[in-house]
């Protein structure tokens, strides 16, 4: 199973690439909170078996909080220890990838909004002085009653194809090698 970080380390590395890419701490937990909460409805799997804790600014998994807590709230420069990519199968990819499309054009303020939103998990839970787990079935039972993150996103995009029940991308057959 993949490590946080692992997850973090991805979205670190896409933004560091894109040409006004920049991401802090708090942009990239609530980015891997997506991506875990989209993988337990898309996938049926969880990405990591980390807890998602609720902090003041939303959810926090501590592990990848303390990997960057150096940067504050600046920019992420680096991953954490080596990144490679390879640690990914092609579907967690694609899933990362819809997460970065569907969130990662925001930014961490705006991320942060949308966690603490009345009857999302981290409202939920959340008291103050205290960082009380989400519970996973919490997480999920939330994202699956939620509009499929690629309407968000890609819909806006021209791309050829469409997505079937399951969110996937599904090419024309000529396309898809």
């Amino acid at each position: 199973m993949l490590k946080a970080t692992d997850i973090a380390n991805f979205f670190i590395s896409l933004s560091n690439s894109a040409e006004e890419g920049h991401i802090t701490n708090m942009k990239v937990n609530k980015l891997v909170y997506f991506a875990q909460a989209w993988s337990m409805v898309t996938l049926k799997q969880k990405l990591f078996d980390e807890k998602i804790e609720a902090w003041p600014h939303g959810p926090v998994i501590p592990s990848v909080y303390n990997a960057f807590n150096q940067y504050k709230s600046h920019n992420i420069n680096e991953p954490c220890g080596i990144f490679d990519e390879n640690v990914f199968t092609s579907e967690q990819l694609d899933l990362l990838t819809d997460v970065a499309l569907a969130y990662g054009a925001y930014s961490a303020a705006y991320l942060r909004g949308l966690t603490h939103k009345p009857g999302t998990p981290w409202n939920m839970v959340y008291e103050e002085h205290k960082r009380n787990v989400i519970p996973d079935k919490m997480i999920y039972n939330y994202f699956k009653k939620q509009p499929p993150m690629f309407k968000n996103s890609i819909e806006k995009e021209n791309f050829v194809g469409y997505r079937d029940n399951e969110g996937y991308l599904v090419l024309p057959k000529e396309l898809n090698e």
